[in-house]
């Protein structure tokens, strides 16, 4: 309550009522323009494309967007699987951390740490995989696809069990790649690879033909 001083006219206090109402309503007016603001910054952010940078505890990315195509660089374990749902989380004894970026049908993974990030990779209808620098893939069961292409790079490493009606594979400097399972044929580039392990794996039509990448 304010206390006027003896003496102060009628005048004087209701110039002073009207002057803190005056003050009150532009306080009101700008505390509204705030939450526009912040609410508008709020929606720009919400329509952007996805990025999901992941924490250090088990998490799940789902997505209705397939992703057919996926590539993963950085220091990243990833434990492959195929079923009916999508989704990418970590292992119980993750210590690392990754950004996910999708790019229509792309899955893009990139490890942005010292320590390995490991993590379980949900798949359904898939066709190509890239690895490169220190990422490590093995699958979780079988692979079941009609078409499937993969290419390594670095010092990336592919455990692969599949089945499928034609195989490209594309292996680069200190990169391994151990297939098991099947194919109808099998077509490989550049020029036959040590690191290239075929023991457990059949090519039904003997159909095996060495290309050179341009």
């Amino acid at each position: 309550m304010k206390i006027f001083p003896f003496g102060t006219s009628l005048v004087h206090r209701q110039s002073y009522h009207k002057t803190k109402i005056n003050i009150d309503t532009m306080n009101k007016a700008i505390k509204m323009q705030i939450v526009k603001i912040f609410t508008a910054i709020l929606l720009t952010t919400t329509t952007t494309p996805v990025h999901l940078f992941a924490a250090r505890k088990p998490v799940k990315h789902t997505n209705d967007t397939l992703y057919r195509k996926i590539s993963i660089q950085g220091n990243v374990q990833v434990i492959l699987i195929q079923r009916q749902y999508e989704g990418l989380s970590y292992t119980d004894d993750n210590t690392g951390n990754v950004k996910v970026v999708k790019h229509g049908d792309l899955l893009r993974i990139s490890g942005n740490s010292k320590a390995y990030c490991k993590l379980f990779l949900y798949v359904n209808d898939i066709y190509r995989i890239e690895a490169m620098d220190n990422v490590h893939i093995k699958t979780e069961g079988r692979l079941k696809t009609k078409f499937l292409q993969i290419f390594l790079k670095g010092n990336a490493k592919a455990d692969i069990y599949t089945n499928t009606e034609s195989l490209y594979t594309s292996i680069s400097d200190n990169a391994h790649l151990k297939l098991s399972g099947s194919t109808t044929d099998h077509r490989q580039a550049i020029v036959p690879t040590p690191n290239l392990n075929l023991d457990d794996f059949e090519i039904l039509d003997f159909i095996h033909q060495t290309l050179v990448e341009k």
